[in-house]
């Protein structure tokens, strides 16, 4: 009853559930296909981004407090 209330719910920041299945010991649930990978993939590629600006970042603050 709760997955078929899930099919319900539509929200741009909500990944859509196509359908589910619960026969016997077969349950699953089955969402949309997500084109550009999973929020896990998205933030980590953001995260190895903010990590290498950062990091430049801090390189060129040791270089300016080393001139002065």
């Amino acid at each position: 009853m709760q997955a078929k209330f899930l099919t319900l719910v539509h929200h741009r920041n909500v990944v859509f559930l196509v359908g589910y299945c619960d026969e016997g010991d077969a349950k699953a649930l089955i969402y949309e296909y997500l084109s550009k990978g999973n929020l896990q993939e998205q933030l980590s590629g953001l995260l190895s981004y903010i990590f290498f600006v950062l990091v430049g970042f801090f390189n060129k603050l040791k270089c300016v407090n080393n001139l002065g």
